[in-house]
């Protein structure tokens, strides 16, 4: 099966960039399937109504993906495979540990902020696609 070439997935990053930066965003936060396709080159294997997902497209700065644990091994074969274009990815845990804490699902929210956070984005707007779990982190 063909990949799509990475230079598409840069290209697009680089229009979101642009239109964030007329549209004075500091970031654009993707959460549905299509959409996260189209900025990652991760095709999601679970449905992020269940587990949530996250790719973010900073005006600055690399991008980032927030995944659930239960697509671990799908998102290392495509990293292996050189077809995820975001390889910056932070995979939060559905069974806690008492060590070597992670995220968790309920934390989920926490873990796109903090990632925000690290590339100094702390205030500001946000945009959003989608009405998922994006959309309700956004309104909080």
């Amino acid at each position: 099966m063909p990949f799509v070439p990475q230079t598409v997935f840069a290209d697009r990053a680089r229009r979101i960039r642009e239109h964030l930066e007329h549209e004075g965003h500091a970031a654009l936060l993707i959460t549905t399937p299509d959409n996260f396709y189209m900025v990652s080159g991760f095709h999601l294997d679970v449905a992020p109504w269940e587990r949530p997902v996250a790719a973010v497209i900073p005006r600055e700065g690399e991008p980032f993906l927030v995944m659930n644990e239960l697509s671990a091994n799908h998102l290392l074969m495509a990293a292996d495979r050189d077809t995820l274009f975001i390889s910056d990815y932070e995979i939060y845990v559905e069974h806690p540990k008492i060590r070597n804490r992670k995220y968790d699902r309920n934390q989920w929210g926490q873990l796109v902020a903090q990632k925000l956070q690290a590339r100094g984005i702390s205030a500001g707007s946000l945009a959003v696609e989608g009405s998922g779990p994006g959309a309700l982190l956004a309104a909080n």
